[in-house]
C-alpha cells in the first residue's frame, strides 16, 4: 500500500488485497484532523468576535491613514515656470530637463516630464519633514505613482529611509502604470525620501503623475494632500486683496452713455465698459436699462427681450491679455431670470492689431452656467501659456468676456456683481469706492456732461465755455484736459448747446456751427472754430472714447 502525502492515509494499489485492519486507521486519522480544524475555526471566530476584528481587517484599517503625505503629488503647481521643477519637488540631477506636461497626463491637468542627459540619471524627489519622520518610524507606508515610459527597467519609483530602500520598475509598455511600494520605515530611519527616477543610459522621456504616500498597508487611489488645498486657498486669497476684480463696473454703477432705458443695437455701450452684441433679424427687440437699489449705490442691469429668436451678449474687453498667461481664473455673477433660460459665458483672447498677430482664439468656446431663475453662478477656467503667441504692434490686445443670453422666448433678466478674479475660488464681490470705479471707466470713456445726462442732450450744465471778450473773425482756441488720462488718444466728438453732434455754439443764440477737435492726446485735446464768422464765444460739450 501507499500513503497519502498529508495525513498518511492508506490506499490500495492494483495488486493489493483488501485488509480492513489496514483501512480502519484511516477513519481515526480523518476524525482527529477534522475535529482539530473545527476547533481551530471556532477558536478563531471567538477571537475575532471578542476583538471585533474580522480576519484582522480592523487592525489594518486602524493603522491606515488615507491622507496623502506628499505635496503637489499631481504636479498641478509650477510657480517658477513650466520649464522648471514643480513646486515641492527637488531635481536629483542638474543636467536633467524637467517640463510641465499637458498631453501625457494621468491625473488632473498636468504631469511632470523628465528627459535625462546621455548616460546620466534623472529624478524628482521629495523628503518628508523631520517631525513627520519621527511619527513614521516603525510604521508601514505605501508609496505609489503613475509612470509612463517606453523602455523596460529604466524608469522606477523608490523609497529610502537612510537605512533601507525599495524600488519598483516600469515595464516600458508605453502606457501609464500605477507602480506601488509597500515599505516598513526603520525605527532608526534618518530620513524618508520618495523619488521617481530614470536610470542612466540613452536619452529617453519619462512621465510622472499622481504620486501618493500614505500610512498603512491598504493601497489607495490618488488624492491631493489636504494641505495642498489649504495652501491654494491661502494663495488665492492673497491675490484677492484690493482690485481683485479684473472687470470694471462689474456691478453696473456707472452709465455715462445711457442713463435711461434704450433699445440695444449691436456694438452699443450701455453700462460703462460693457457693450451689447447680437441682433435679431425677425423684428425682435432688446431694451437695456439701469435699476438702482434703494439702499446705497448698488445697481443692476435689466435686459428685456421681446420676440427674439436669436441670442444676445454683454461683452467686456479687458486690457493686456498677457497678464493672464498661464493663470487660473474664476468668473462669478448673480443672475435673475423670469423664465428658465440658461445663461452662458464665452472667453476669447484677441492678440491685437498691427504686424502679424496670432488669430483670436476661444479659451472657453461656450459654457453653461445654469438655468435656475435666480442665483450666484461661478465657473473656473485656465488660460494657456501665451509666451509663444504673436502679439500685435498696436498695443490693443485683450481678454474678452461674453455673458450670453440664450433661448428664443420673451424674457426679462437682471445681472449684478459680475467678477473675474485670479484663483480657483469665487470670493465675495469687491465693491470699490464709486469715485475709483468712475475713474477706471473714464480711462476708456469720458464726457463733459453730468453723469446722469446723456451725450447729445440740449443743456448748458457742464458745458465748456471760452470767450474772446469782443467779437472777432479769428479762431477761438479752447484747451481741454481730461479728468483721467486715456488708454490711447481717444476719438473726440463735439456737441453744441442744443445737442447737435460734431457742432459747436458761438453763443446761446448761435448753435450748430462748425468746430474742430485736434491735437488729441492721451491727456488733452483742443477745440477751435473757423475764422469765417465773427464770434466772441466758443461753447460746446464733448465726449472722449478710447475703448478697445
Amino acid at each position: 500500500m501507499k500513503q497519502t502525502p498529508n495525513y498518511n492515509l492508506n490506499k490500495l494499489e492494483g495488486s493489493d488485497t483488501a485488509d480492513l485492519t489496514r483501512f480502519n486507521p484511516n477513519w481515526d486519522t480523518l476524525d482527529t484532523n477534522l475535529k482539530q480544524l473545527s476547533d481551530d475555526h471556532v477558536a478563531h471566530q471567538a477571537e475575532t468576535v471578542q476583538n471585533d476584528d474580522v480576519h484582522g481587517l480592523k487592525t489594518l484599517f486602524q493603522n491606515q491613514q488615507f491622507e496623502n503625505l506628499l505635496r503637489n503629488g499631481d504636479f498641478e503647481s509650477w510657480s517658477t515656470g513650466d520649464s522648471s521643477v514643480p513646486d515641492r519637488w527637488v531635481s536629483g540631477v542638474a543636467s536633467a530637463t524637467i517640463t510641465k506636461e499637458i498631453t501625457n497626463v494621468y491625473e488632473g491637468n498636468y504631469a511632470a516630464k523628465i528627459t535625462n542627459a546621455l548616460d546620466a540619471p534623472a529624478s524628482l524627489r521629495q523628503n518628508l519633514p523631520s517631525e513627520l519622520l519621527t511619527y513614521l518610524k516603525g510604521r508601514k507606508v505605501i508609496f505609489a505613482a503613475a509612470i509612463k515610459a517606453t523602455t523596460a527597467n529604466r524608469v522606477k519609483i523608490g523609497v529610502y529611509d537612510g537605512v533601507n530602500s525599495a524600488i519598483e520598475y516600469h515595464t516600458g509598455d508605453s502606457n501609464y502604470q500605477l507602480l506601488k511600494i509597500s515599505f516598513q520605515v526603520s525605527t532608526n530611519a534618518t530620513e524618508l525620501r520618495v523619488y521617481m527616477q530614470s536610470d542612466s543610459g540613452s536619452v529617453i522621456d519619462a512621465y510622472f503623475d499622481a504620486a501618493i504616500l500614505v500610512i498603512g498597508e491598504l493601497p489607495v487611489v490618488f488624492a491631493k494632500s489636504p494641505q495642498d488645498y489649504v495652501d491654494k486657498h491661502v494663495a488665492d486669497y492673497a491675490n484677492h486683496g484690493q482690485f481683485k476684480n479684473k472687470l470694471i463696473n462689474g456691478n453696473f454703477d456707472i452709465w455715462q452713455r445711457m442713463p435711461g432705458a434704450v433699445g440695444a443695437v449691436h456694438g452699443y455701450y450701455g453700462p460703462d465698459r460693457w457693450s451689447f452684441r447680437g441682433t435679431d433679424s425677425t423684428g425682435g427687440s432688446v431694451m437695456i436699462y439701469r435699476n438702482r437699489n434703494v439702499v446705497g449705490l448698488a445697481s443692476y442691469v435689466n435686459i428685456t427681450r421681446t420676440g427674439c429668436t436669436s441670442h444676445q451678449y454683454m461683452v467686456q474687453k479687458i486690457e493686456d491679455l498677457m497678464q493672464f498667461s498661464g493663470k487660473t481664473l474664476t468668473l462669478s455673477l448673480v443672475v435673475w431670470n423670469n423664465t428658465a433660460e440658461d445663461t452662458r459665458i464665452l472667453v476669447r483672447g484677441n492678440y491685437g492689431g498691427g504686424g502679424t498677430p496670432s488669430p483670436a482664439e476661444d479659451y472657453i468656446a461656450e459654457r453653461q452656467l445654469g438655468d435656475i431663475r435666480i442665483g450666484r453662478h461661478s465657473t473656473t477656467f485656465s488660460i494657456p501659456d501665451l509666451s509663444t503667441k504673436n502679439f500685435g504692434s498696436n498695443n490693443d490686445d485683450y481678454l474678452e468676456i461674453y455673458i450670453i443670453f440664450k433661448g428664443t422666448h420673451d424674457n426679462s433678466l437682471r445681472l449684478w456683481e459680475v467678477q473675474l478674479e485670479e484663483g480657483e475660488y469665487a470670493t465675495p464681490f469687491e465693491q470699490r469706492p464709486i469715485g475709483l470705479e468712475l475713474a477706471l471707466c473714464q480711462r476708456y470713456y469720458e464726457k463733459s456732461y453730468d453723469l446722469d445726462d446723456a451725450p447729445g442732450t440740449s443743456m448748458a450744465t457742464g458745458v465748456c465755455w471760452f470767450g474772446a471778450g469782443t467779437e472777432t473773425i479769428n479762431h477761438i482756441i479752447a484747451p481741454v484736459r481730461y479728468t483721467v488720462t486715456k488708454r490711447v488718444a481717444p476719438t473726440i466728438t463735439l456737441f453744441d448747446l442744443h445737442g447737435n453732434i460734431n457742432k459747436v455754439s458761438y453763443s446761446h443764440a448761435a448753435p450748430n456751427k462748425t468746430g474742430t477737435a485736434d491735437q488729441i492726446g492721451n491727456a488733452a485735446f483742443r477745440a477751435y472754430t473757423d475764422n469765417s464768422t465773427a464770434k466772441k464765444e466758443l461753447i460746446f460739450h464733448w465726449t472722449a472714447d478710447a475703448e478697445l
